[in-house]
């Protein structure tokens, strides 16, 4: 079965989910794609992928549509940064700084997000970089060319060479992963068992309904 991606569900979602599969011993040959968001649900529409994985919630009367990923947003820093000893990051304290931003054709994004809470902070960033992968651009950080954000999960990925990924002060500032399949049509059998492993190890707690509804990366 063929389901796009977003990087944060190649990253933290589908190893999971591909951990299960294993212990199940269920013979189920996954394909994965990556791309735009864009791209990914036209291929949905097309019917070459079964499943998508985004940053987008989208709402279309063919299409489904779970959130399945919530988290709170960080930002990484360049080394030797002066924030970087801050337990928390308030948005406005970023005023001077370079903006490394997820570009969005959807309108739903991280950026979009993040440029609404710079405004409500009373300053319009400098955008120097639009970009489709967090992890690229986590390494330009490292470079001191800006300054990114990343979902929490980032931080725990311990790989060398990425920057301090620190909290963001403001509660509102969340990322979000929805999955998103054809509405009306049946899927194939293997699509229909991988979305189900899916939704029964990421469905978001209660306490995340609570949060504002605002998707992200």
């Amino acid at each position: 079965m063929h389901i796009g991606c977003a990087t944060a569900a190649s990253l933290f979602i589908m190893p999971r989910v591909m951990e299960q599969l294993l212990v199940s011993a269920m013979k189920i040959t996954v394909q994965v794609h990556d791309g735009k968001t864009g791209y990914l649900l036209q291929r949905l529409r097309e019917r070459s992928l079964d499943l998508v994985i985004c940053c987008s919630q989208l709402a279309a009367p063919e299409l489904e549509n779970q959130e399945v990923m919530n988290e709170p947003l960080r930002v990484a820093l360049p080394p030797q940064h002066p924030l970087c000893g801050q337990a928390q990051i308030a948005l406005g304290a970023l005023r001077e700084e370079r903006f490394l931003l997820h570009s969005s054709l959807l309108g739903t994004g991280i950026s979009d997000m993040l440029l609404r809470a710079c405004q409500e902070a009373g300053f319009t960033p400098e955008v120097a970089y639009w970009g489709v992968e967090t992890l690229p651009m986590l390494l330009m950080v490292q470079k001191g060319l800006g300054v990114a954000f990343a979902p929490d999960s980032f931080a725990q990925l311990g790989m060398q060479g990425l920057p301090v990924l620190v909290p963001l002060a403001d509660a509102k500032l969340h990322t979000y992963l929805y999955m998103i399949w054809p509405r009306g049509h049946a899927l194939p059998p293997a699509a229909e068992r991988l979305k189900e492993l899916i939704l029964a190890q990421c469905l978001p707690p209660p306490t995340c309904a609570q949060a504002a509804q605002v998707p992200g990366a």
